[in-house]
């Protein structure tokens, strides 16, 4: 059993096909297909049930491919032990970042990470919250950047800032500076769609009566959306502090203290070792944000994601 072995079953089965497993790992399909079948011989095991199409892991196979992914994760973390000793953060790392934080925090800390980590190349994707956890967990990303906190063993999270929520709303209201949670009108409330963190935590400010509602219905994808929306006057939303934008100042009205918040947070796998990376971009992050996200963490309460 090898590690070059190890490494075909692995691309076997996220392509499910011989002939493309074989080209991300650079060898020849025959290749692939005999070095395979030798470690199935090895171990005693069937790994893939090749009757089916696309081809899928046995039930041993599914366990075998999931401990194959933990080895190759260790030989991985040996080798970044020793780069990570090094004075400069050198190499690729893949970031996750949830849809309604990745086109306002982005612009905001890559820049400045770009230019002080010339050595360092980030490959960012934008995933909802539960494909980050699952990246993590099956080493397709290195680094999720989301709302926490979260409540999973195999990763550590490593909090950046409080990001309170205000109303967005297209009816001024200039006797009344601030508004409380229980004034909001479920029945014209705006929501995100399904799979989407924010929708729920909204929901969990305003509570669940806002689903049945009729407007309720108009699910969207976006932040900049569920603005449009409000601008039509088609309802009224929560959005958080990073999404408002000069033109935006005249639709939001704050909370009263404490603000409800979300915690957003760096996540990453237990196994990860490259410190100096998640210090360097939280470092990029912090020295790049408004001041209105630098206030003290006792003006807000988080709000969970669930």
């Amino acid at each position: 059993m090898t590690i070059q072995q190890l490494e075909y079953i692995v691309a076997l089965d996220e392509s499910r096909h011989f002939v493309t497993a074989a080209e991300k790992c650079f060898v020849t399909q025959p290749t692939l297909t005999m070095q395979v079948k030798k470690l199935e011989l090895e171990a005693g095991v069937i790994i893939f049930d090749r009757r089916k199409q696309p081809l899928k892991p046995t039930k041993v196979g599914a366990e075998f491919i999931s401990k194959a992914r933990q080895v190759l994760r260790e030989v991985k973390q040996l080798k970044e032990v020793i780069i990570d000793n090094k004075e400069k953060v050198e190499g690729t790392f893949r970031v996750g970042i949830i849809p309604t934080l990745a086109p306002y925090l982005i612009p905001l800390f890559l820049p400045r990470f770009l230019e002080h980590h010339k050595e360092t190349k980030l490959v960012i994707k934008e995933l909802k919250t539960e494909e980050i956890i699952s990246d993590l967990n099956n080493d397709y990303l290195d680094i999720g950047i989301l709302s926490g906190p979260l409540d999973e063993f195999q990763l550590k999270e490593k909090p950046l800032f409080h990001e309170p929520f205000v109303l967005y709303d297209n009816k001024e209201n200039k006797s009344q500076s601030t508004i409380k949670k229980e004034e909001i009108d479920s029945q014209k409330l705006l929501l995100m769609a399904e799979g989407h963190c924010l929708r729920n935590q909204i929901l969990n400010i305003c509570g669940e009566a806002a689903i049945d509602n009729k407007n309720a219905r108009l699910e969207v994808g976006s932040i900049e959306t569920l603005k449009g929306m409000v601008k039509n006057n088609l309802g009224y939303s929560l959005i958080p502090e990073l999404s408002i934008k000069e033109e935006d100042r005249n639709y939001i009205k704050r909370f009263e203290l404490p603000h409800p918040a979300r915690l957003v947070s760096m996540v990453y796998h237990y196994g990860f070792v490259r410190h100096k990376v998640l210090d360097n971009l939280k470092d990029s992050i912090l020295k790049t944000l408004p001041k209105e996200l630098l206030s003290e963490e006792s003006d807000t309460t988080i709000i969970n994601w669930k």
